[in-house]
C-alpha cells in the first residue's frame, strides 16, 4: 500500500492509500463515456435488473455538501467530489475512506480520469484544472483555467474543458500544455460529449457546435433558440439535445444536418440515457420519454411523479431514476412498471452510477449510500 501526503495549496493537502487498478465496469467520466450514454454495463445490468431489496450495504460522508459533480469509479476505487474543494477516494467494497485529493476552489463539474490520472476542473477566482496521479496521490499540475461547471471529457488521449465564459480548450494530459482554444456562441453548462474526430457542445445561447476535435474549428452549428442544458449525447451516428422549452433536437454527427426534433411539452434539465437504439428522456413534468434514435417516434412515456434530480442510468430492460426529493426509482421500460427502490434523508441532484455493489446515491449534504438493490 502506498501512502502519501503532499500539501497543496494553503493549509490543505492531498493523499491516497489505496492501489490503483482498473476493471471493465470501470465509470471514469460522466455518463460512462464520452458519448454520454448513461448505460448500465451488462454485468451490472444483469445482476441488478430482478433486485428490490433497497437495503444500503454501507454509507459514507463527504466533508463537504455534494451537488452537480456526479462520482467515478475505476475498479475498487470511488472518486467522490464535493463542492468544498476536495474529491475523496473511498473503497467500493467497504466504503472506507482512502484518500483526498485537494483542489482549492470549489467543484462543480464531474471530473474525469484518463490513464492513471484524474483530472479535475473548478470554480473560483483563479479556477484552475488540476492534474493528480492516481498511483501516489500527487499533484501532476496545475492550470489556470477559467470556472467551469461542465463535466470534463476526455476522448482519444486528450482532456477538453468548457467554461462558463464561452471557451473551450483542448489540453495535453501530461503537462497541461494547451493544445487550443476556442470561443462559442455562449456559456457552456452542459457536459460535451465527444466520438471519432469530434468534439460538441451545448451553449446557454440554444446552439449545438460541432468543434474539429485536432484543431478546434467548428465544423458546424444547430440553432435551437432556447438554452442547452440537458446532453448533448451521441448515440448511433446522430447527437441529441434536449433544451429547456423541451425540444429535442437530434443532428448527424458529421454534417450537422438536423434528422428530426421532437416537442417533448416539458422542459429538460437532465441529459437523456441512450442504449440499444432507444433515448430515455427525464422530463421536468415527471414523465420518462422514451424515443427511437433513429427518427425520434415515441416508445413510451412513464410517470414518475416527481421532478428528476439526474440523467436515467438504462438497462436492456431497466432504468434507474433519482428524484429531486432523493427517491430513486426502478421503471420497466418495457411495461411501464415503477417501484420506488429507496429514499434518501435530503435531497439530491448528483449523478448515481452503478457499481457491481448497487448504485451509489448522495445526497445534497453529502451523505452517500450505497444501495443493495439485487
Amino acid at each position: 500500500m502506498i501512502a502519501l501526503w503532499m500539501f497543496a495549496g494553503c493549509g490543505t493537502f492531498t493523499w491516497l492509500d489505496q492501489p490503483f487498478e482498473r476493471s471493465p465496469d470501470d465509470w471514469p467520466q460522466l455518463g460512462g463515456g464520452a458519448g454520454r450514454s448513461f448505460a448500465v454495463k451488462e454485468s451490472a445490468d444483469d445482476t441488478m435488473s430482478a433486485g428490490n431489496s433497497g437495503d444500503e450495504e454501507w454509507d459514507f460522508s463527504l466533508d463537504g455538501a455534494a451537488g452537480t459533480a456526479a462520482p467515478l469509479m475505476l475498479g475498487d476505487m470511488l472518486l467522490l467530489p464535493s463542492v468544498s474543494a476536495t474529491v475523496e477516494a473511498v473503497r467500493l467494497s467497504d466504503g472506507e475512506k482512502t484518500g483526498e485529493f485537494s483542489c482549492e476552489w470549489f467543484i462543480e463539474a464531474t471530473p474525469a480520469v484518463l490513464d492513471d490520472r484524474l483530472f479535475v476542473a473548478t470554480v473560483g477566482s483563479e479556477s484552475p484544472l488540476l492534474c493528480f496521479s492516481l498511483r501516489d496521490g500527487s499533484l501532476q499540475w496545475s492550470r489556470v483555467f477559467e470556472p467551469v461547471q461542465a463535466a470534463l471529457c476526455v476522448h482519444g488521449g486528450s482532456v477538453y474543458a468548457a467554461g462558463i465564459r464561452g471557451h473551450v480548450v483542448r489540453f495535453d494530459p501530461g503537462d497541461s500544455v494547451e493544445v487550443w482554444k476556442s470561443e462559442v456562441t455562449g456559456s457552456v453548462r452542459a457536459a460535451p460529449a465527444a466520438a471519432d474526430t469530434l468534439l460538441v457542445v451545448g451553449t446557454e445561447t440554444g446552439d449545438i457546435i460541432a468543434l474539429s476535435a485536432e484543431t478546434g474549428a467548428t465544423v458546424w452549428r444547430v440553432p435551437t433558440f432556447s438554452a442547452i442544458q440537458a446532453g448533448p449525447v451521441i448515440a448511433d451516428g446522430l447527437v441529441v439535445a434536449a433544451n429547456r422549452s423541451g425540444v429535442v433536437t437530434a443532428v448527424d454527427l458529421h454534417d450537422g444536418s438536423v434528422a428530426w426534433e421532437h416537442e417533448t411539452g416539458s422542459p429538460v434539465y437532465y441529459a437523456p440515457a441512450h442504449r440499444d437504439g432507444r433515448l430515455l428522456i427525464p422530463l421536468a413534468s415527471g414523465n420518462l420519454l422514451l424515443l427511437r434514435v433513429a427518427d425520434g417516434t415515441p416508445l413510451h412515456s412513464i410517470s414518475i411523479g416527481e421532478l428528476p434530480g439526474a440523467s436515467p442510468l438504462l438497462g436492456s430492460r431497466h432504468a434507474w431514476q433519482l428524484a429531486r426529493k432523493g427517491a430513486l426509482y426502478r421503471v420497466d421500460v418495457k411495461t411501464g412498471d415503477v417501484t420506488r427502490m429507496q429514499k434518501l434523508p435530503e435531497r439530491s441532484e448528483t449523478q448515481p452510477i452503478m457499481t457491481s455493489r448497487g448504485i451509489l446515491l448522495i445526497d445534497e449534504e453529502g451523505d452517500s449510500y450505497m444501495v443493495d438493490i439485487q
